[in-house]
């Protein structure tokens, strides 16, 4: 799927095991890796990127392929009760561009976001930002593995 801002194109696919790569080139940027810590390796991203019930876009440069960022859906638990959690990150080069934010209304076309929620860590302000953009809500706090998070569910 192609993606236009402002003049500018890039392209969102559904990332399999051959965007490994690529995905990583994101997912390790250090302002990026401070927000995903259980994703410190390859390995450990290529076992997230297989786990059950869980899909990765990957949108990229259509000239080169590099990645610009990603988002993902995935079946998880959080206070003990059964979510769909959408999580994003994108190169912070790109903050105030709405890369992300495309993304996500473009995984919304192909995707249902009913019942989905985000995590929004301390000191992600433009996470938040991006999450009420694309129609979330705040819901409550959570506490997990003793870091405080701020769930938002989609309002639509």
């Amino acid at each position: 799927m192609t993606l236009t801002i402002d003049g500018s194109s890039v392209e969102q696919t559904l990332a399999g095991p051959e965007q490994l790569d690529a995905i990583w080139n994101v997912i390790s940027r250090s302002h990026i890796m401070r927000f995903w810590p259980g994703i410190s390796s390859q390995t450990a991203l290529s076992e997230w990127i297989g786990g059950p019930s869980r899909s990765v876009w990957l949108t990229h440069s259509p000239e080169d392929g590099y990645g610009l960022g990603i988002v993902a859906l995935a079946e998880s638990e959080i206070d003990g009760q059964p979510e769909r959690v959408l999580s994003y990150a994108f190169d912070r080069c790109l903050a105030g561009r709405a890369w992300a934010l495309e993304s996500i209304r473009a995984i919304e076309t192909e995707q249902s976001l009913d019942r989905a929620v985000c995590l929004i860590g301390p000191a992600m302000a433009n996470s938040e930002r991006v999450a009420k953009a694309a129609g979330f809500v705040f819901e409550r706090e959570v506490t997990m593995a003793g870091v405080p998070y701020r769930v938002f569910r989609f309002a639509g």
